[in-house]
């Protein structure tokens, strides 16, 4: 008898100790999982994802927007225009070869921070959200052309401002035209001129690295051409001897 129970009272201690964290005997009894370490509660989650977000609009790669933008989706987007131009603008000024892009490329840095502050006082006063940082298509670019020297640097910096800006006076139409906030819409249709201006020198100078290069490929041409004439010419001569 002694020997049943003393067997009995094993198996119950047994089953103690292998039973898993949180059974009860009780089958209304809630079972509360234990909190993970890295676990947050639902409102931090939802932050962390809004904050990333924000995140990927301001570091979009691609400068060129998809459709028409809104009023504050038009001062984000020239706001990280602005910051593009001024970044490049001062690389340029330091590694350009020629005087006319780098005088240009100092118009572009003054003209934008310009612009930039008006802006940023006009975002201000509509609580509107401003790109802290260049994004990603113009970060890359930078890097890669801080890599450049001389003419090379030059005709990159040069067709990039045009292309750029050919975007840029796309934006600046389309708010002037069709914006909602007259603020917004009156600060577009100021700037728009000087856009225009700065496509139409950054185009000039884009033809004038063109015609240069041509020149180049033409004296080369020319100089094969010569060389492929002496040739024959010599080659007459050793037959006639």
């Amino acid at each position: 008898m002694r020997r049943n129970l003393w067997t009995l009272g094993l198996a119950a201690a047994l089953m103690a100790m292998l039973a898993p964290a949180g059974w009860s005997d009780d089958p209304g009894a809630k079972k509360d999982a234990p909190k993970q370490a890295g676990d947050r509660d639902t409102k931090s989650d939802k932050a962390d994802r809004s904050d990333k977000a924000d995140n990927k609009a301001d570091n979009k790669g691609d400068n060129k927007p998809g459709a028409a933008l809104d009023d504050a989706g038009f001062v984000m987007h020239v706001s990280a225009m602005d910051l593009a131009e001024i970044n490049l603008g001062r690389l340029a000024a330091t590694k350009a070869m020629s005087p006319e892009v780098k005088q240009f490329a100092q118009q572009m840095v003054t003209d934008h921070t310009r612009t930039s502050e008006m802006l940023r006082t006009l975002a201000n006063q509509k609580q509107l959200r401003l790109a802290r940082e260049m994004d990603d298509k113009h970060r890359k670019m930078s890097e890669e052309m801080a890599k450049m020297n001389g003419a090379e640097f030059d005709r990159a910096y040069i067709h990039h401002m045009v292309t750029d800006h050919k975007m840029a006076v796309d934006l600046f139409q389309q708010e002037a035209k069709n914006g909602k906030d007259a603020d917004v819409k009156a600060l577009a249709e100021k700037t728009l001129p000087v856009i225009q201006q700065h496509l139409k020198m950054a185009q000039t100078l884009h033809d004038r690295s063109k015609g240069s290069g041509a020149d180049k490929g033409s004296d080369k041409g020319t100089d094969k051409a010569t060389d492929r004439n002496k040739d024959n010419q010599n080659n007459k001569n050793d037959r006639k001897e």
